[in-house]
């Protein structure tokens, strides 16, 4: 049996034989490629979010209030009256202020030195990547966060006391896409990208230029 047959086998086996028969399954999946893939998707749904996205009649989708909260300074425990959980999915940006910022945060802020996204709600998500943050500039663990070396070498470590960090609480499927047009909305204003955002994060707007998906990019200064 191949890795189709024996999914389709498996389906048939899991439904106790009360949904398609053997030859339904093999007929509607027959245009299936990557069975492999096809099966990771259905798993990590499930281990995200259980059977609440699995019908036909609606479209699945978290209850979350898509906008940005506040400067949080970056060792400032996290709460729930944030606005989000520990675990949950989205875009972040870290900003480097002498003088507590006041009020709602922006990705556009002057001081904005990174623009991010976690959607690994099993690694702790944004608060995850805030962690890795911290330990990597404090620090010099076997497996540095990049952003965390970048601030290290551009800013030096003593300045993480004026790091602030603000979060923009997305479902994990919208993250990538999110953060990219963030860093478009960067790229329209200043010609450059956040001092501490990679070289590849640069490459991949270039790309989507060159794709004439977006039309904005000139020449600029990369980061890396």
């Amino acid at each position: 049996m191949n890795k189709k047959e024996i999914f389709i086998e498996n389906v048939f086996r899991g439904s106790g034989g009360g949904g398609l028969k053997v030859d339904e399954l093999k007929k509607n999946l027959e245009s299936l490629k990557d069975v492999d893939f096809f099966v990771y998707s259905l798993k990590k749904a499930f281990q995200r979010e259980g059977l609440d996205w699995l019908n036909c009649d609606s479209l699945f989708d978290e209850n979350i209030v898509e906008s940005w909260t506040q400067w949080y300074q970056i060792e400032q425990k996290h709460s729930d009256l944030w606005g989000f959980t520990k675990s949950q999915t989205g875009c972040y940006v870290y900003g480097l202020f002498e003088n507590p910022p006041v009020g709602g945060a922006n990705h556009l802020q002057e001081g904005v030195f990174y623009i991010g996204e976690s959607r690994s709600s099993i690694r702790g998500a944004m608060i995850g990547r805030r962690n890795d943050f911290k330990h990597t500039v404090k620090g010099n663990p076997l497996s540095p966060y990049g952003v965390g070396t970048l601030f290290k070498e551009q800013f030096g470590k003593e300045k993480i006391e004026q790091v602030y960090q603000a979060y923009y609480p997305v479902p994990a499927y919208k993250c990538k896409k999110q953060e990219t047009q963030f860093l478009v909305d960067y790229f329209k204003k200043y010609k450059r990208l956040p001092m501490c955002n990679h070289t590849n994060d640069y490459n991949r707007i270039s790309k989507l230029a060159k794709e004439n998906l977006i039309d904005f990019l000139c020449e600029g200064e990369k980061n890396g």
